[in-house]
């Protein structure tokens, strides 16, 4: 604190105070020396304060430096954590047993039980099919055996005339001419190719109603025929034809019947299976959405122990550089106190 010129002064007397025997020197003398020594204790003072002032920064630095690694050792406790629940959630949601294993399942049993139904359907509507073309195979062959029945009371008639009415009987004979000429005529105009048609039609519906295959055998032909050219055994063979597709089609009605029960139940089972389905999608959108909570968690603690990472290498760099202007300052206060102090005191 005092000018430069006064510390030029008493630095150049310095050597010329110390030098002169305590018990002999002049109060000037005495004074300048007392001087010189107050000067050296404010230097040592100002040292002390800026080694403590050191000190007490580099404490803070460390308590600093202690929180931060405090903060840190916490953030990485607490990733540790949220790691174990996100591990938690996946084992919940992917593992063995876990929510996307039930749902599949629940998929599983319920694609069974819509199958079950399908094939049910299918076998309903395919009976429903074969009995319409069963009902319409009657339709056709009570046609016809409606012209065979007519054909036979026509010739029951003719005959019936005797041989005593011979006008009578030539007039019953050329009406069935008639008639069979037009009918031919008819049948040469289309009426054979459609029967054709018809007769195998009439064979397949027969075979899948399962008639008797020498039945079967016996339909195209009674079938190619007209009317009126109709043998006794085609007569047969369409009377056993209309006996079978009347029992097949009472037995259709029977199973028809029966299956009423058989697809409620399975509209039931696929019903059942849709419950536990949903249930199980709701757990694993729940499932899902924990996962996701935990991720984001785990994810928010990875931030925080960066932070507190970098906030650990700052603290340390502060201590670092706190305990080097601690050095300095000791090292400054014990130089002074070897160097200039003890020669000080040892002349004073």
């Amino acid at each position: 604190g005092l000018p430069d010129w006064v510390r030029k002064m008493l630095v150049d007397s310095l050597s010329s105070c110390l030098g002169v025997p305590r018990s002999d020197r002049h109060a000037y003398l005495e004074e300048v020396v007392d001087m010189v020594g107050e000067l050296l204790e404010g230097l040592e003072s100002r040292a002390k304060d800026r080694a403590h002032s050191a000190e007490a920064v580099l404490s803070e630095a460390a308590a600093d430096h202690a929180e931060a690694c405090a903060a840190r050792d916490a953030a990485l406790a607490k990733v540790e954590a949220h790691s174990k629940d996100v591990a938690g959630c996946r084992a919940v949601l992917h593992g063995p047993g876990g929510a996307v294993e039930r749902r599949r399942a629940t998929e599983k049993r319920l694609e069974l039980r819509e199958e079950e139904q399908r094939r049910g359907e299918e076998q309903i509507v395919a009976q429903a099919s074969l009995k319409k073309s069963v009902v319409e195979a009657l339709a056709e062959d009570g046609e016809l055996a409606r012209l065979v029945a007519e054909s036979e009371a026509s010739r029951r008639r003719a005959s019936q005339a005797g041989e005593g009415a011979t006008a009578a009987s030539e007039a019953a004979a050329e009406a069935p001419a008639e008639s069979a000429a037009s009918e031919c005529a008819d049948w040469a105009g289309g009426e054979a190719a459609r029967r054709r048609i018809l007769a195998g039609e009439m064979a397949t519906l027969a075979r899948a109603c399962g008639v008797d295959d020498s039945l079967v055998c016996a339909i195209p032909g009674a079938f190619a025929k007209p009317a009126g050219a109709l043998s006794a055994f085609d007569i047969v063979v369409l009377q056993q034809l209309t006996r079978g597709l009347e029992a097949h089609a009472r037995s259709l009605d029977e199973r028809l019947a029966e299956t009423e029960p058989t697809r409620r139940a399975l509209e039931a089972g696929v019903a059942s299976e849709r419950g536990p389905r949903a249930e199980a999608e709701v757990a694993e959108g729940f499932a899902n959405a924990k996962l996701t909570e935990a991720e984001e968690a785990q994810r928010a603690a990875e931030i925080a122990v960066k932070g507190c990472v970098q906030a650990v290498a700052k603290a340390s760099a502060r201590v670092d550089a706190q305990r080097a202007e601690f050095a300095v300052a000791e090292a400054a206060l014990a130089s002074l106190r070897a160097g200039p102090l003890d020669a000080f005191g040892k002349f004073r």
